[in-house]
């Protein structure tokens, strides 16, 4: 299986200070510009594709969750990010999925939910397929 979660910290930016509780108030709205550049230098370095290669669209505006996608040399190495997933997004992701296809590499960027029972009763079985 070529799916990949990939977990990193957003870099603080702006007027935050070290001592601040909460780096973030804007949460992951506030983080998305910066995780998506992120991500776009992630499929650049990994399929080298060129900037004009690599485009980014919203998933859902709400949860901040979004999709970028680079252009590879052959449709092979094509590559996509698919950035704070969540699990209402349940059904975009196998969308994303379903997409991508099983050979083409396909990360979960900082994605909102670790195991199983992150999902309700009704997500967990279209969880584990997924």
């Amino acid at each position: 299986q070529r799916s990949y979660k990939v977990f990193g910290a957003v870099p603080i930016q702006g007027t935050s200070a070290p001592e601040d509780l909460d780096p973030w108030p804007g949460g992951l709205k506030q983080q998305y510009p910066i995780a998506l550049g992120l991500a776009r230098e992630l499929l650049q370095g990994v399929t080298g594709a060129s900037e004009r290669l690599i485009t980014d669209q919203v998933l859902d505006a709400e949860d901040a969750c979004g999709l970028v996608l680079a252009q590879g040399a052959t449709p092979a190495e094509d590559a996509a990010v698919c950035l704070f997933a969540g699990c209402d997004q349940l059904g975009r992701l196998r969308e994303v999925d379903g997409m991508a296809g099983a050979d083409r590499l396909l990360c979960l960027l900082n994605p909102q939910f670790k195991r199983l029972e992150d999902f309700s009763l009704w997500q967990r079985g279209e969880a584990r397929s997924v």
